[in-house]
């Protein structure tokens, strides 16, 4: 198995060196909507800094280089001057290179149908080849893209503390499935990174139980750049009671005083 503390060591010093590739601030006005939708065990992830996973003009959903470090474990280094980057993971080692078709995966040569790509100064490569090149445990249909594995996620402990002895809330996360969402917001870089913004989500209740109060306990989960986490935000929903199989959206109004790195939801997994 990878060891992972070297990794993020080694990541923060690449950071500190050649920040562009990796990531970017909130801008003024942002907004990103499903599909895809990037399911990672329990959580539905919303939001990976600087643009949410999207569907590029090949068709193909793409994520973010780093996200594939943090969430997934991988070991992930980029090559500023071949604009290249390889991913081990599993066992496996493969080298991508922005804008090309060409990949290299355990020493053998293959071409996808579409290419790494440099959006808001961060890279992004395509989801399939994770999963067919790197034996990432996934599947992607209908723009939904669900990846399990229980090693995944465990690099951000931060993200299940504020979770731990709230067992309301870990219920009711369990009885909701996301199947889509729509999240816009608006920054003010006068004020050093102050944001303000709108989650939308529609989710089905999976349970075999009526919800009503406890659909407060279903929030989303903003994780920032220096490992702090911000839950508690304000929502409606409609409808207020949720019958067994049916569909909820709710809306939350979000704030923060930082450039958000991850916004999730904990899914029913």
């Amino acid at each position: 198995m990878l060891k992972r503390k070297p990794f993020i060591v080694c990541l923060a010093a690449l950071l500190l060196m050649v920040l562009a590739p990796w990531g970017g601030r909130v801008e003024a006005a942002q907004s990103f909507s499903s599909p895809p939708l990037l399911k990672i065990n329990e959580y539905a992830v919303l939001f990976t800094g600087p643009v949410s996973p999207f569907i590029d003009s090949a068709g193909r959903a793409q994520v973010p280089l780093r996200s594939v470090g943090d969430l997934l474990g991988a070991q992930v280094t980029y090559f500023p001057q071949g604009r290249s980057a390889t991913i081990a993971l599993n066992s496996h080692l493969l080298t991508v290179t922005l804008d090309s078709k060409q990949i290299r995966a355990d020493g053998r040569t293959y071409t996808m149908d579409t290419v790494p790509m440099l959006r808001n100064n961060a890279v992004y490569i395509p989801i399939r080849v994770l999963i067919d090149r790197l034996q990432v445990n996934g599947t992607y249909h209908n723009g939904i893209i669900e990846l399990q594995d229980r090693r995944y996620m465990r690099s951000i402990p931060p993200l299940t503390s504020d979770w731990s002895g709230r067992f309301a809330a870990y219920q009711t996360a369990r009885a909701l499935d996301v199947r889509s969402y729509h999240l816009s917001w608006n920054a003010d870089t006068a004020q050093g990174g102050r944001w303000t913004g709108k989650l939308q989500v529609t989710a089905r209740n999976i349970s075999r139980n009526t919800l009503s109060n406890d659909l407060k306990y279903f929030q989303p989960i903003v994780q920032y750049a220096d490992g702090s986490t911000q839950i508690g935000f304000d929502s409606a929903h409609t409808p207020t009671v949720v019958p067994a199989g049916a569909l909820v959206n709710v809306t939350w109004t979000l704030e923060g005083t930082k450039s958000p790195q991850y916004i999730l939801l904990r899914n029913y997994a």
